[in-house]
């Protein structure tokens, strides 16, 4: 990887997780049989980052683990199954800093291109699936 990801001719931003990995100094993660193990101390317990909630009103602000997204990477196969050939929407915006973490930990859990959009009504995110070939949607209820 080259550093920023490019659009495709679809205009669809795809990131593979092993193009996120190639920048870092990380393993290549068990896609079958997610195996979490950091080199440093990190704990999960400690924190990941800071995440508002509340949407546009009573917004707070939450602490976010490392916890739970291992959870997220762990539990996501028990649940659903995909493979390194799906790729999954992330078109939450920063307000739902949450649903965010969920999307890519989606990715995360099973090797999954990530495709950036920024479809939020029905209608865009049907064209964005149809268009960018996505295979997962993970939604805001």
């Amino acid at each position: 990887a080259t550093g920023e990801p490019e659009r495709k001719q679809d205009g669809c931003l795809s990131v593979t997780v092993s193009e996120l990995l190639s920048q870092v100094d990380w393993e290549e993660p068990d896609c079958k049989k997610p195996k979490w193990e950091p080199r440093s101390a990190v704990k999960p317990a400690d924190l990941l980052c800071w995440v508002a909630t509340g949407g546009s009103f009573n917004r707070k602000w939450v602490a976010i683990t490392h916890q739970m997204a291992l959870h997220e990477v762990q539990q996501y196969p028990t649940i659903v199954s995909l493979s390194t050939t799906d790729k999954v929407l992330q078109n939450s915006g920063v307000l739902w800093g949450a649903a965010v973490l969920g999307q890519l930990d989606i990715a995360w859990a099973f090797g999954c291109t990530v495709v950036i959009s920024s479809a939020s009504l029905p209608h865009q995110i049907t064209e964005a699936v149809q268009q960018c070939t996505i295979t997962c949607v993970g939604v805001v209820p």
